[in-house]
C-alpha cells in the first residue's frame, strides 16, 4: 500500500470513528476526530473527503453550541463540494 493510500485509509477510519461518539452525544470527541481527519485530507489535497469531513465538523460544532463555527465549516464544505463538481447539501 502506498503512503497516500495508507494516509487516506487512516483518515477515513478517523471519520468513521467520529460517527460513533457523535451518535452517542459525545460531540467534543467526534469533533477532535473529524479535525484530525480534516488535517490529513487537507495535506493530501483530497477535496471531496475534506468537504465530507468539514460537514462532520460542522455537525459537531452545531451540537456543541458553536453556531458561527458550524456555519463556517458548512460554507467551506459547500465551496469544496461545488469546486469538486459534487452537488452540495441544500
Amino acid at each position: 500500500m502506498t503512503d497516500d493510500a495508507q494516509s487516506r485509509n487512516e483518515a477515513m477510519a478517523w471519520v468513521e470513528q467520529a460517527k460513533s461518539p457523535s451518535s452517542q452525544n459525545q460531540h467534543d470527541e467526534a469533533r477532535a476526530l473529524y479535525q484530525k481527519a480534516l488535517k490529513a485530507f487537507r495535506d493530501m489535497e483530497n477535496r471531496p473527503h475534506e468537504a465530507d469531513t468539514l460537514f462532520g465538523v460542522a455537525q459537531a460544532e452545531r451540537f456543541l453550541g458553536g453556531p458561527n463555527e458550524a456555519r463556517t465549516a458548512y460554507l467551506e464544505a459547500r465551496t469544496l463540494y461545488k469546486a469538486s463538481g459534487i452537488t452540495p447539501f441544500a
